[in-house]
């Protein structure tokens, strides 16, 4: 089973996480923080990622969602995030099938 526990900031979503994983789950699925838009930034999301997936006590699914964000993952900045080992997945919802 995979929780959604992405929010705004990194510490609630890690608190978020780890409660999935008392439940149970498998994976946390963690959307792109979008409340400050203007700040999200490929260095800031970098960061965001990778103190969740750090602090993470189940893998992270990365989940793209510009529709409900109004951000769009840059396709470099998951490639960049790839290489984290606690980082198994992305699910790709920008209906952008070339991406």
């Amino acid at each position: 089973m995979i929780a959604g526990t992405g929010i705004e900031s990194a510490r609630e979503t890690l608190r978020l996480t780890e409660y999935a994983a008392e439940l149970g789950y498998d994976a946390a699925m963690v959307r792109t923080p979008h409340y400050y838009k203007k700040q999200m930034h490929p260095p800031n999301l970098l960061a965001f990622y990778r103190t969740v997936a750090d602090r993470s006590a189940l893998p992270i699914v990365i989940y793209n969602f510009p529709q409900a964000t109004g951000y769009d993952i840059p396709a470099e900045l998951v490639i960049e995030l790839a290489g984290h080992s606690n980082i198994i997945a992305i699910k790709e919802s920008s209906g952008t099938w070339t991406k």
